[in-house]
């Protein structure tokens, strides 16, 4: 089967698109007006179709994406830089490029080839790229603000001919890159170089959104393992439309990539390192490598002027049938020649806190937040469910205004972008309850719903002096391939999102508090310990937790801007620190500024900015600290050991998030009346001794309040039910104890909830509501199954219970009574109506157990269960009045009464309460005793 290029969408643009495309250029026609120049290229229908496709087909976004793009050229006088370039023929471009771009400058070839469809090859070779060389050896004449000119137009010449192709073919095409990794890490790679690094970071990211959608497909073929795993993590960073264009092979002689590289083009198109015939020799740029030739780099160093600068080139006149006006501005301010000394420091490695993050302390913003506020419609802020101080306040608006460089525009948009997901994605329900908890009280909450097989990541390890919170994570002990496969069904990747999302929600409404209790803009500084990460399956390389990070990372990162002031990776191999190098390249300059990185925690600087950040008894001694693993969160002993731990989360049955909030949140702070969990405790006395009681919450009314509770899950209008379930399974555990301590130690009383006492309606901690009843007794069953099956009579049970008390047509003749005494009721009053008859009838309620048998394959009836029907066995006779397996055991009974006759004082020093119930205690067997459920 041959390969399909299903990168992009290839067909002509629609009478559709061309009417939104039209729609584009009304809303961008003040940036269209400011262009000096209106080209095909770059305002026909082809181009502005490419941003209505990127942003997919959404007009709003793309004609902001199209706005900015005319901006931009008009700002950084892109059509002067392209003056005379655009005019020249493949061939005098080759040629031009090659006499301005330096000896030591990477292998590109603009024009390699062309597909049989049309899509423009271009071919990279970067594994001969000298980057060290190429910073440091260049005359002052030209700097990298010379090559970014260079590179732009590139750039503008490839986009002018494919979209001449477009036209010329009636199709949509796109460019094709093609690039071969043979050699790469010979040299010093590009990514450990800081002034590339940076070039990139300050570039890179702009080029792909102003010239987007122009690759239909992106090739790396013969890449090492180290360029596999930085792209496999680059990826994450990338918009989804990007990262899918994306393909990476480890060789370029296997069936698949031969098969990719055939429906690019012949063999006699591509090098013998990509299996082709053609000759190194006759591809321009390539062979013999510039970079060897003395006499070149000579020529080169003793150059006085560059052959492009922001006034366009300058040497055009130079080529074979070429004339040309010189360019108009030949004088833009050149840039200071960039050497090693002189270049500033890498932002990656970097070991002071930034300056401008200290800066950006001071609460001094306030009147620009109040003009950002402003700014959103007010149907963005009036669509909330709620509008908490976190969310909406001040400090928050803030972080946008800074993140957007104090743009309020962008500001405004990225604000209203974050209150329309808000609402999209009901992340104020989410977070309900929540929110209000202690850390200590968070932790606990997230441990009890968490994977035993989650990455370490503990969101309050401590606070810096200044108030940041600290987060801890150490990732190299986390099983990806197992959090993803070994997981109930009960909980997905999308829990896990929920359980992310409510995680940073409460961080940032803790810093925001800390902020206004300090008077000062504060936020998380995240201490990585990146130890034995390798050890395990790297996360990047499980296709599901990499489409889990391509999917929500970057949305997390927009949505929760400017939460970091640091983010410091310590014990990182070579590996991780050029992961993280490539990685920055694709993200905003101030998220990237905030990265440190460390070979390793001891040395010098390391351990001064971690002094910076805490005392050595905040970090553990994997860092050069004081504090026991053992102390930390979700550290040591790691779950993924506790063999037991796992055996109950693989048992689950409903999961402790979802999109409408956790099911079972730890509840505040012990109330002065107490608190109350699963296991109620009545008053204690000495002769009694403990007491298990059900309370209904009482309303105001005298009634019963069903609290928190959708009516649609009403299935009955007294106690009844609740009180019967709560009896047997409070009889079931008290008779076979060690069921209960079984769960006790699989974290029970961690996960339950808790109930606090409530003054202002006068209501003890005893008394609950139906939401924390529910909640209860869903972890309690899903801990112990056997709990759930006690009742499992009660469905049949109350079926037969209703018909027998109100039988169909008894009920129906009831309320047809009902409906004609009130009709005449409202005729004694004065109601003129017509006599209105009773709307259901005995066939209507037959269709619809017709409807019910046929929707759910039971086999009930109006008229109740069948006469044959078997009788139903009286949980109550076999549960109630049975004694429990261990009062079976006459040696249990008299060993109870010798303890009960020793002295009171030797039990009270002696016993820890459990004694008498660790005597022959096995949980009944479930065929023999049948659960007290009867057959």
């Amino acid at each position: 089967m041959s390969f399909t290029f299903d990168g992009a969408d290839c067909s002509w643009p629609s009478p559709e698109e061309l009417a939104k495309v039209q729609e584009i250029r009304e809303k961008c026609a003040a940036e269209l007006a400011a262009l000096s120049e209106s080209p095909r290229d770059v305002v026909g229908d082809i181009r502005v179709a490419r941003f209505l496709r990127f942003y997919g087909g959404k007009v709003p976004e793309a004609s902001k994406g199209f706005s900015d793009f005319l901006k931009w050229r008009v700002k950084e006088n892109i059509d002067v830089l392209r003056k005379g370039i655009i005019d020249l023929n493949r061939e005098q471009f080759h040629e031009w490029v090659d006499s301005v771009r330096s000896p030591f400058a990477p292998v590109l070839v603009p024009f390699f080839g062309e597909t049989q469809e049309g899509h423009i090859v271009i071919f990279v070779s970067p594994g001969y790229f000298k980057a060290a060389e190429f910073v440091s050896k260049r005359p002052a004449c030209h700097t990298m603000d010379n090559d970014l000119m260079l590179a732009r137009a590139g750039i503008e010449y490839v986009m002018k001919v494919v979209d001449d192709n477009c036209h010329e073919r009636h199709q949509m095409l796109y460019t094709v890159k093609v690039i071969d990794a043979t050699h790469l890490g010979r040299e010093t790679l590009p990514i450990f170089v800081p002034e590339v690094r940076k070039f990139a970071q300050d570039n890179m990211k702009q080029i792909m959104e102003h010239y987007c959608d122009q690759d239909i497909l992106i090739l790396l073929v013969n890449a090492p393992f180290i360029v596999r795993l930085v792209l496999a993590f680059a990826t994450t960073f990338m918009a989804r439309r990007q990262s899918n264009r994306i393909r990476v092979f480890s060789s370029a002689t296997g069936t698949e990539i031969q098969k990719i590289l055939r429906a690019i083009g012949p063999p006699t198109m591509f090098p013998e390192s990509l299996a082709g015939t053609r000759k190194a020799e006759d591809i321009p740029f390539y062979f013999p490598l510039a970079q060897n030739d003395e006499k070149r780099i000579k020529e080169w160093m003793s150059r006085t002027a560059s052959g492009i600068t922001r006034g366009g080139a300058t040497n055009l006149q130079g080529l074979q049938g070429v004339q040309v006006a010189p360019p108009e501005d030949a004088t833009a301010t050149p840039m200071a020649p960039v050497t090693p000394e002189a270049s500033p420091a890498s932002p990656i490695i970097n070991t002071e806190m930034e300056e401008d993050a200290k800066k950006n302390s001071a609460m001094t913003e306030v009147k620009p937040a109040v003009e950002l506020d402003e700014q959103p419609a007010p149907a963005e802020l009036a669509a909330l469910p709620q509008s908490p101080r976190d969310v909406v306040g001040d400090i928050r608006i803030a972080r946008f205004l800074r993140y957007c460089g104090g743009k309020v525009p962008e500001a405004a948009t990225g604000f209203a972008e974050f209150l329309k997901w808000r609402v999209q994605e009901k992340v104020d329900v989410l977070r309900q309850g929540i929110i209000d908890l202690k850390p200590d009280e968070f932790i606990a909450w997230v441990d009890s719903v968490r994977s035993p097989f989650a990455p370490v990541f503990v969101p309050f390890l401590g606070q810096s002096k200044e108030g940041h919170i600290v987060i801890f994570a150490a990732p190299g002990y986390f099983k990806a391939t197992q959090f993803v496969n070994k997981r109930p069904a009960c909980h997905t990747m999308e829990n896990d999102l929920m359980l992310a999302r409510a995680g940073v929600e409460y961080m940032m409404k803790l810093v925001d508090d800390n902020s206004y209790e300090r008077h000062q803009m504060l936020y998380s500084i995240k201490v990585i310990d990146a130890a034995h990460l390798g050890r395990e399956t790297l996360p990047i390389f499980v296709p599901e937790i990499r489409k889990f990070a391509q999917e929500n990372e970057k949305q997390m990162m927009d949505m929760y801007c400017d939460q970091d002031i640091l983010i410091l990776v310590l014990n990182a191999s070579l590996i991780v620190r050029a992961v993280l190098a490539f990685a920055t390249t694709f993200m905003a300059k101030q998220q990237s500024n905030r990265i440190k990185v460390f070979a390793s925690a001891t040395g010098k600087e390391a351990q001064k900015t971690l002094r910076a950040v805490g005392p050595l008894s905040m970090f553990p001694e994997s860092l050069g600290g004081t504090r026991k693993a053992e102390d930390i969160p979700f550290y040591f002993p790691l779950a993924q050991d506790d063999e037991k731990r796992i055996e109950e989360w693989m048992s689950r049955t409903t999961s402790g998030i979802t999109r409408h909030g956790a099911t079972s949140p730890p509840g505040t702070s012990p109330a002065s009346d107490g608190e109350l969990t699963w296991q109620m405790q009545g008053k204690r006395t000495e002769a009694e001794g403990e007491k298990e009681i059900q309370l209904d919450e009482p309303a105001p009314s005298g009634g019963l309040l069903c609290c928190s509770m959708n009516a649609a899950n009403f299935t009955t209008f007294s106690t009844g039910i609740g009180s019967h379930g709560f009896v047997l399974s409070q009889k079931y555990l008290h008779d076979y104890p060690s069921e209960f301590y079984r769960m006790q130690g699989m974290g029970l009383m961690k996960q339950l909830p808790k109930n606090t006492a409530d003054k202002e309606l006068d209501k003890p901690a005893y008394v609950f509501d139906v939401k924390y009843s529910m909640s209860a007794s869903i972890i309690a069953e899903t801990m112990n199954p056997r709990l759930g099956q006690l009742t499992r009579n009660d469905p049949e049970y109350k079926f037969r219970m209703y018909h027998a008390a109100h039988p169909t047509d008894y009920y129906l003749e009831q309320c047809m009574a009902d409906w004609d005494n009130y009709q005449k009721m409202f005729k004694e009053q004065g109601c003129e109506r017509e006599y209105v008859k009773y709307p259901y009838t005995r066939d209507m309620i037959e269709g619809y157990f017709k409807e019910y048998c046929a929707m759910t394959g039971l086999s009930v009836s109006a008229d109740g269960p069948a006469p044959n029907a078997p009788p139903l066995t009286d949980c109550l006779e076999t549960v109630l009045g049975a004694l429990p397996a261990w009062a079976e055991d006459k040696r249990n009974l008299e060993g109870m009464d010798q303890n009960l006759l020793k002295d009171r004082g030797w039990w009270s020093q002696r016993s820890n309460g459990h004694e008498l119930f660790r005597q022959s205690e096995v949980p009944p067997d479930e065929l023999s005793h049948q659960l007290a459920l009867g057959s």
